[in-house]
């Protein structure tokens, strides 16, 4: 009986087409945003192939704000 060992665990590399339907951005906001630093950053696959980390765009979309918070927090800044 062969003893077995844990598999490593793999994170799944996300095409760019994939990450624009998770997050619902073009691709030339999703380069702008790498680019200024906002977005995670790609992986090299290839000598012309890229792709992001699951985990990092997980991360990503769990470190921005809820939708209800930054209203709220719009609302209070205007005057009536």
């Amino acid at each position: 009986m062969n003893a077995t060992s844990p598999s490593p665990s793999i994170d799944p590399v996300l095409s760019l087409a994939k990450v624009q339907e998770v997050v619902g951005y073009s691709a030339s906001h999703i380069y702008r945003m790498v680019a200024a630093g906002t977005f995670p950053d790609r992986v090299r696959l290839g000598p012309a192939r890229v792709g992001w980390r699951s985990s990092a765009i997980a991360e990503w979309i769990d470190s921005r704000p809820l939708a209800s918070t930054v209203l709220v927090s719009d609302m209070q800044g205007r005057s009536a």
